[in-house]
């Protein structure tokens, strides 16, 4: 996946993937998708994992005829 993310944008969901670590694998939710420019997705989704869920954000660029994400949130 760090072929279509930014060098920062990786190292957040490394970061998020450690602190959303459970027992289970994740259930996620249907994503929340907005378009807020052109060439411009921005998505949210609740993940259900170890004792409690939380949301995680992805935004997603245009660049060329390929998809980059640009960022990556989770709450804490």
């Amino acid at each position: 996946m760090s072929a279509h993310m930014t060098v920062r944008a990786h190292a957040e969901l490394v970061r998020t993937g450690k602190v959303i670590g459970g027992a289970r694998p994740p259930l996620v939710g249907v994503p929340h998708v907005s378009r807020p420019g052109d060439g411009v997705v921005e998505m949210c989704v609740l993940v259900h994992c170890g004792d409690r869920p939380r949301v995680l954000a992805l935004r997603l660029e245009r660049r060329g005829t390929r998809w980059l994400c640009t960022d990556v949130e989770t709450t804490p």
